[in-house]
């Protein structure tokens, strides 16, 4: 972004470069800048949940969008229920 901040990420998936799967990866970029987030972190999230999806349908072969649709909902739900990570890569304490 302008300030310098960069984000990875770590979940590359070539199974994901079909036809439609651009449009998937749009869709979720979308909803997070509707949902209010930042173009930075909307970007960034979409990219990790859109990937991990990918890495889920694939079954080590390229996936369509409909596949890609359907990972998902997994995707997502792990990313809500994992604990939260710092700059370290360590759980924050509990307060």
């Amino acid at each position: 972004d302008p300030t310098g901040h960069v984000l990875g990420n770590d979940a590359a998936s070539s199974w994901a470069a079909t036809a439609g799967a651009g449009d998937v990866l749009s869709g979720i970029a979308g909803a997070l800048l509707a949902a209010g987030r930042s173009p930075l972190v909307a970007g960034a999230s979409a990219a990790r949940v859109h990937a991990r999806a990918a890495q889920l349908a694939s079954g080590g072969a390229p996936i369509g969008a409909s596949t890609l649709l359907a990972a998902l909902r997994p995707a997502i739900r792990e990313f809500t229920t994992r604990p939260a990570r710092t700059r370290a890569g360590t759980a924050p304490s509990a307060r």
